[in-house]
């Protein structure tokens, strides 16, 4: 029986700056910090559905700006001593450019919380983490999101669920 390969070298975590997903950002870092593997941070940027006589280009470049400052203060935050680590921010549909942005780093690992959606929301939504597991090119550590207390993961703060 092989075992498989868990020599992570390049770990890919997504944010949508959630407390979730906060908490998938600690577990990639202290991940990270412990296999001495590369971090991206990617955060994907959704498109949204207008009328089609509205101008969206204001808006676009007001949700990318959005996304640069709180990517900054998530990298001076969570990430400032830690080497390696590369933050990222994509358009698109947030399963589909995830799964996508994972084939093209060739990311070993991605780190993922999902934000516990159930019945019918998860029914009418979808679920990113599931589509992710099911499409991403390498192992998924999903992050489960819930009643959340503070723990420690390898020297790093982090949430565990109560």
């Amino acid at each position: 029986m092989n075992s498989p390969d868990l020599r992570w070298q390049r770990i890919l975590v997504t944010t949508d700056f959630s407390p979730a997903s906060l908490v998938a950002v600690r577990y990639a870092r202290a991940l990270a910090e412990e296999r001495g593997a590369a971090l991206t941070v990617l955060n994907i940027i959704e498109p949204f559905h207008v009328d089609w006589k509205m101008d969206t280009s204001d808006r676009q470049r007001d949700d990318r700006a959005e996304a640069e400052r709180a990517m900054a203060a998530l990298a001076d935050a969570e990430l400032r001593d830690l080497a390696g680590v590369h933050t990222e921010l994509r358009p698109g549909q947030p399963a589909e450019a995830l799964a996508e942005f994972a084939q093209v780093m060739q990311a070993d690992l991605l780190v993922i919380a999902t934000h516990g959606r159930t019945g019918l929301t998860r029914a009418l939504l979808g679920s990113v983490a599931e589509h992710v597991v099911r499409h991403a090119p390498c192992p998924v550590l999903v992050i489960r999101a819930g009643r959340a207390r503070e723990t420690r993961v390898r020297g790093v703060a982090a949430h565990r669920d109560a």
